[in-house]
């Protein structure tokens, strides 16, 4: 699961306005 985050953190990082969305999805992976 760390992974998932640490690779969603980076993508959010260099896909500026993506954040959010990478966010919304960890948060639902992490808590269904």
């Amino acid at each position: 699961m760390i992974s998932l985050f640490f690779v969603a953190l980076v993508s959010a990082t260099l896909l500026p306005g993506g954040s959010e969305v990478w966010l919304a999805r960890l948060w639902c992976l992490g808590e269904p």
